[in-house]
């Protein structure tokens, strides 16, 4: 049970003071004497706000009635003009300019547009991925209303016109599922729609795995080549007890908000959602891939593929020595990204000289915006079993051009904060700062200066950065071998 706010309390106490009034005033208006209203004003005091309102005149009105009003205003300006459109037709209708077959021609548009949409469409496909079947298949209904066809009315709302829960009722009874599906509008209330939500949860994977395997069948969707990648989603609220909200980090996501992760295989062809997994929100991404091959290779032997057939990309989440022996071990082609952390790793990308990168360019462009790369030997290691597999290492211009704006950056402002501050390593007796965070460190002041050109600073020695990326492939020979198939290239 629920008791009343300070701010509602408030408000019955103030009505109470003004009807109490009221009464007194009503009752015995001449109860008083002039000379004693005169002496009793003088020993009260009221004590007011700076701006008295609507707290001791509770019937002022409390919202910003001119934005209303001007709301109705605009509304009632839409009807007046249509109204003159109308009158206008039908003066010409009468006259004999517009027939009577245009202007029924006209009002039906009209409300095929307000009652049709894209319902008829979207219901058709519905119809055929037999969504409706599927869900009272997994999930079945005794009550009056089925829960396929609650569901199926949810997921029109969603594709169409969005609506809180409180609302779908309403925009149902404004569209012509009231005469297909045969349902009153009033008995899709909020509470059914929540409680239908309730029962479908535990179902939720089942029945989409049901409706991804109707799709296949049906429109012969291309699993050769699939991503694969995880998603974080942030909540508001208290979910202490569950075990999927919880603090972790996730990119472009708060650290201090709670959120959940989703991990989806989509398919490149018609960018269809062919499974997903949820996990918690502090799991890491790398954590995530040994189980999502296994569901994967077990969705795609039930629809006749094999894992040789496929090819699978991911980000550098998904690769390093112990990943790369688990796609041998499910026999999966893969394209990753690779970040060089191992000794071997690092060695092989510094060993390459540069000139090896411009002898085979990726792309047209050149300079800045180009790409190159050497096709290499990956190997990896994990508890005595190892492999080796095909990758590439790209010198990417972009990333070459923005890595080195950093330390000339950090040389400018430190001569800079050198020029301001003359006493440096002179009469402070201090040393000179090494880099711009020491020099942070201690106050000393740091300034943008002005830099060289590349070229310049080229002829002066400059040293060359280039950014690298490995991308490996499983499906060749066994660990221990040499790869078996090249792939693609992938970039960091």
């Amino acid at each position: 049970m629920y008791g009343a706010t300070s701010a509602t309390q408030q408000r019955v106490m103030v009505w109470l003071a003004w009807l109490l009034t009221m009464l007194i005033l009503w009752q015995q208006p001449s109860v008083l004497a002039a000379d004693q209203v005169g002496r009793l004003a003088e020993g009260a005091g009221a004590v007011l706000a700076d701006t008295p309102g609507w707290e001791l005149f509770p019937w002022w009105p409390r919202w910003r009635w001119r934005k209303w009003a001007l709301v109705a205003y605009r509304r009632w300006q839409t009807a007046h003009r249509r109204a003159l459109r109308t009158a206008y037709l039908a003066r010409l209708a009468l006259n004999g300019t517009l027939s009577l077959a245009a202007i029924v021609d006209w009002l039906t548009k009209q409300q095929l547009r307000r009652q049709l949409g894209a319902l008829p469409v979207l219901y058709a496909v519905l119809e055929a991925l037999q969504v409706e079947s599927t869900i009272n298949r997994l999930c079945p209904q005794t009550r009056e209303v089925a829960n396929g066809t609650v569901a199926l009315v949810l997921i029109l709302n969603r594709l169409l016109a969005p609506r809180p829960l409180q609302w779908v009722a309403t925009w149902y009874a404004q569209t012509m599922l009231v005469h297909k599906v045969g349902v009153p509008a009033a008995k899709l209330n909020d509470d059914r729609l929540a409680r239908t939500l309730d029962a479908l949860a535990p179902h939720c994977r089942d029945i989409w795995l049901a409706v991804v395997s109707r799709a296949l069948q049906l429109y012969d969707i291309d699993l050769r080549l699939l991503f694969y990648d995880l998603t974080a989603f942030v909540v508001q609220g208290d979910y202490a007890e569950s075990d999927l909200v919880q603090f972790g980090f996730a990119h472009n996501t708060p650290m201090d908000k709670r959120k959940f992760k989703v991990g989806l295989n989509v398919t490149a062809d018609g960018h269809i959602p062919l499974d997903y997994w949820a996990w918690a929100g502090n799991t890491a991404d790398k954590a995530t891939v040994e189980s999502n091959l296994q569901r994967l290779c077990d969705l795609l032997r039930a629809h006749g593929w094999t894992p040789q057939q496929v090819l699978l990309l991911g980000d550098r989440a998904t690769l390093d020595d112990k990943l790369a022996l688990t796609y041998d071990d499910h026999d999966i082609r893969y394209l990753a990204c690779l970040q060089p952390q191992k000794t071997a790793h690092v060695t092989l990308v510094k060993e390459l000289p540069e000139a090896a990168f411009y002898r085979q360019p990726l792309t047209a462009a050149r300079g800045p915006d180009g790409y190159w790369g050497v096709s290499v030997a990956v190997p990896f290691a994990h508890q005595a079993a190892t492999a080796t597999h095909r990758g590439l290492v790209v010198l990417s211009g972009p990333m070459r051009s923005a890595l080195a704006q950093t330390p000339r950056q950090a040389l400018s402002r430190v001569m800079a904060g050198l020029a301001h501050h003359p006493g440096a390593g002179g009469a402070t007796g201090r040393p000179l700062p090494q880099c711009a965070r020491c020099a942070g460190a201690r106050g000393d002041p740091v300034a943008p200066l002005t830099r060289r050109p590349i070229r310049e600073r080229q002829r002066h020695g400059g040293h060359r950065q280039h950014s690298t990326a490995l991308a490996g492939s499983a499906g060749g020979p066994g660990r221990g071998h040499a790869a078996r198939r090249p792939l693609s290239a992938g970039h960091q």
